[in-house]
């Protein structure tokens, strides 16, 4: 028997078993500075959902939202020329802006979708929010853990 087809084999074999063609998630986390803000893609497809877990790591806050692109760019606008005061983002669902690990349940965010949509994971540590961020210094950082888990619709 030759080991290579073995390999080959067991390799694909493998590679098949551990995929889902119907779940997909992602895990990561991001840095946020003191007056900055982050954003991370995804994309549903019609009939998916979607259902995103945020993590404070660093104890110091950063607002979270689940956001659309034309949305962020609104307030991307709206800051910009007012120095990241009194501008709200507008969105699908914003986490609660305490410590610990917050998850947004399950979340059709536009169930009338009939395409590919990109929506937005967004962190701020702004002035801009509900929260500030500290005084400068290394503890004016904020570190967020996520978990962007999509699912077709059961």
């Amino acid at each position: 028997m030759n080991i290579l087809k073995v390999l080959g084999v067991i390799l694909s074999t493998g590679i098949l078993m551990g995929c889902d063609t119907e779940d997909d998630n992602d895990i990561d986390s991001v840095l946020v500075k003191r007056n900055e803000y982050k954003v991370v893609e995804f994309t549903l497809k019609p009939g998916q959902q979607v259902n995103i877990t945020v993590t404070d790591l660093s104890s110091v806050l950063a607002e979270t939202s689940i956001t659309h692109p034309d949305l962020y760019d609104d307030w991307v606008s709206d800051t910009q020329n007012i120095g990241f005061k009194d501008a709200d983002i507008y969105g699908y669902y914003h986490f609660p802006p305490l410590s610990g690990k917050h998850s947004s349940g399950w979340q059709d965010l536009h169930s009338a979708i009939t395409e590919e949509t990109t929506y937005l994971l967004f962190f701020e540590n702004t002035v801009s929010g509900l929260i500030s961020p500290p005084t400068e210094g290394p503890s004016a950082s904020s570190t967020m853990m996520y978990h962007i888990d999509i699912r077709n619709k059961p």
